[in-house]
């Protein structure tokens, strides 16, 4: 999920260069469309997240990422594709955020500082990574090879996550989550 979410951005820069020529300020609108949703709600999300199934905001937060990123790849109209920009941030931003919340609840306070850790690590290889991969990418596949394959990854994580959900995890949808500090919440 987080790979696609950088393919995806960087996918976006491009689109928005070569398919829309947009100038210095189409780019800088594209930027606006893909980072202001995150930050204006992100304080919303956390106690969406945090009172909510959090499970089921994380599938609806990777449809929308979904058929947001499928949009984008065939609207021709710049008007559309700053919206589908606005909408996939939405969901981009949603889903580490219900994760976060899931992860508190499920993983013993022990080992959360190390999931943390390796998300972190997970998180910077995919930013890494990313750039090359969607260069080859647009190479072989055009300028929605890299959107297609982040539509694919989270296609990917959505039913790794559906299937897991499924399993014995619906105890902490309503669990009070214990932040490091002591305070509970939920």
């Amino acid at each position: 999920s987080t790979f696609g979410s950088w393919l995806d951005f960087i996918a976006i820069l491009m689109l928005a260069s070569y398919t829309f020529q947009a100038g210095p300020y189409g780019m800088a609108a594209v930027g606006l469309f893909s980072m202001l949703p995150g930050i204006v709600l992100a304080k919303h999300l956390g106690r969406i997240c945090d009172g909510a199934n959090p499970q089921k905001i994380v599938l609806i937060s990777l449809i929308v990422r979904i058929l947001a990123t499928l949009g984008i790849c065939i609207t021709s109209h710049l008007l559309l594709f700053l919206i589908l920009v606005a909408i996939r941030s939405a969901g981009n931003s949603t889903t580490p955020i219900a994760i976060n919340v899931i992860s508190v609840r499920a993983i013993p306070q022990r080992f959360i500082r190390k999931f943390y850790a390796q998300q972190n690590i997970l998180g910077n290889v995919a930013k890494v990574l990313s750039p090359s991969l969607g260069a080859i990418l647009v190479g072989m596949h055009g300028q929605n090879g890299p959107l297609l394959l982040a539509a694919t990854l989270c296609s990917i994580s959505l039913a790794l996550f559906f299937f897991t959900s499924k399993l014995n995890l619906n105890n902490f949808s309503t669990r009070k989550t214990e932040h490091p500090n002591g305070l509970t919440s939920g």
